[in-house]
């Protein structure tokens, strides 16, 4: 039961204990148009074809879905059944959740449906695996392909809690690679159970999955370090292959996560760094006062193996053209953002984790000074405040991944006519114009993802009275000069 490597069955014992009071969808019925992200009665399947189911759970399927508006464009359809859904605050909180975040290894929302049956949230696609089958497969991580997952790992705990969120089932099934190229670059894609906490507020509810589950959790009184003990769960897993507790039923188990001292005596152990058995003690700590924090565990000697990523000298210098025109301009670039493919994406993330001394999942003014330095550009200090302007979108003082991913393919575009092309086939769908009428359905649901409604001042952006299509020169000019 220990060794979650040898068989597909034993691969589903994770035990889910009681989710919170149970709460009737009926009882929100008068809110139910807030849960859709178009608003009215639109169906999903008007927007999308929803194809094979990639992975079930309890109270609903993932779907693999495809844009009818374009056939390249590929999705994931979380569809929930409101018969099965026993508290619909669930939903409401894995939206929000999704919304609010903003993380290169964090899965992107894009919109909600909501109809008679079932409530539907469209999200990015990851083509990987689940981390917990590639481990499986692998049996253990090297432990220098170990320290750079768990970095990535730790560095999205680290967001979180810096924004507010307690994760509360943090799992190797819940961390997904993005491609087949590129399993081990993870994302978090499930946040049904996540919670906003605040300072010297504890948690009460007892929620989560058994394996992974922290003391203080049983205990219903808790904050926001039983992650970082589920996180002590993952790195003792990704080493070793083993799970750290292995009870013959659920009360030996349960004693065990409350009881068992740790010890490394296992064969698969004896090639294992002692810093690594550290950190992974120093995670499974059961006084919380004395658990590492996401940010005290980043600084850990043991991670400073995994490979510093790149910063793109290129990226860095070209984004400081980029000048906002419009908010249609913003539009379309977050929205060719939405369809690049991972092989352009891989460098702008990178440059951006690297600038992200903090691993906070933003960028304030003085880290991208360093970077700037790091990366040898000559620049005065006026010009690297005018650099990190042109970078914070709407002026809050700090860059965000998704304001950093728009300024970079903005350089991308402009300096690359393939791309732009690719970007042009995508809206035009292969044709030789992009007919405005399907655009504007595209651009409707980013109104609900970027910021307030403001469908008037886009039509006045493209003409939509005189425009019935947009040329390439057209689409270019909007991309380029807003």
């Amino acid at each position: 039961m220990g060794n979650f490597c040898s068989t597909h069955s034993e691969q589903k014992l994770a035990i889910k204990i009681s989710p919170a009071a149970k709460t009737s969808p009926r009882s929100s019925a008068s809110r139910s148009a807030s849960y859709s992200s178009r608003g009215g009665d639109f169906n999903i399947r008007e927007f999308y074809r929803l194809g094979r189911v990639l992975g079930s759970g309890q109270f609903g399927k993932v779907r693999k879905a495809t844009s009818l508006f374009d056939p390249t464009l590929e999705m994931a359809v979380k569809t929930i059944e409101k018969k099965k859904l026993r508290n619909i605050q669930t939903f409401i909180t894995e939206v929000e959740m999704l919304r609010m975040l903003d993380h290169p290894n964090i899965i992107k929302i894009y919109e909600t449906f909501e109809d008679q049956n079932a409530y539907h949230i469209v999200m990015e696609l990851c083509k990987g695996k689940e981390l917990l089958l590639y481990l499986s497969e692998k049996g253990h991580l090297e432990e220098k392909i170990a320290s750079e997952v768990f970095f990535k790992i730790l560095s999205v705990v680290n967001y979180m809690h810096k924004h507010g969120v307690c994760h509360r089932d943090l799992k190797l099934e819940n961390f997904v690679g993005i491609d087949n190229e590129n399993e081990t670059d993870v994302k978090l894609i499930d946040f049904g159970l996540s919670k906003k906490f605040g300072k010297n507020k504890v948690m009460e509810t007892v929620v989560g999955t058994l394996y992974y589950v922290a003391p203080e959790v049983l205990a219903g009184n808790y904050g926001e370090k039983c992650d970082l003990w589920s996180c002590g769960v993952i790195l003792h897993m990704i080493l070793s292959g083993k799970m750290p507790f292995n009870g013959w039923d659920n009360e030996d188990l349960l004693n065990q996560i409350r009881t068992l001292k740790i010890q490394f005596k296992a064969k698969q152990w004896e090639t294992v760094s002692e810093d690594a058995k550290d950190l992974c003690l120093k995670l499974l700590e059961r006084d919380v006062n004395i658990r590492l924090s996401a940010e005290q565990a980043l600084r850990h000697p043991w991670l400073s193996q995994a490979t510093q990523l790149p910063l793109d000298l290129n990226t860095v210098c070209m984004q400081s053209n980029f000048k906002i025109k419009s908010n249609l301009q913003r539009k379309m670039l977050y929205l060719i953002s939405r369809t690049i493919k991972y092989d352009h994406l891989k460098v702008l993330n990178n440059t951006f984790l690297s600038l992200d001394t903090q691993k906070e999942g933003c960028l304030n003014f003085s880290q991208v000074k360093k970077g700037v330095k790091k990366a040898g550009w000559n620049i005065s200090k006026n010009g690297v405040q005018e650099y990190f302007n042109s970078l914070d979108l709407n002026g809050d003082g700090v860059i965000k991944y998704s304001e950093f991913l728009i300024t970079a393919l903005f350089s991308r575009l402009s300096n690359n006519h393939v791309l732009m092309k690719e970007a042009f086939s995508h809206f035009s769908k292969g044709n030789e114009k992009i007919i405005v009428k399907d655009l504007k359905e595209v651009l409707f649901l980013v109104n609900n993802f970027i910021d307030d409604d403001d469908d008037e001042e886009i039509e006045g952006e493209l003409e939509l009275d005189n425009k019935k299509e947009l040329t390439f020169d057209e689409f270019q000019k909007i991309i380029l000069t807003g």
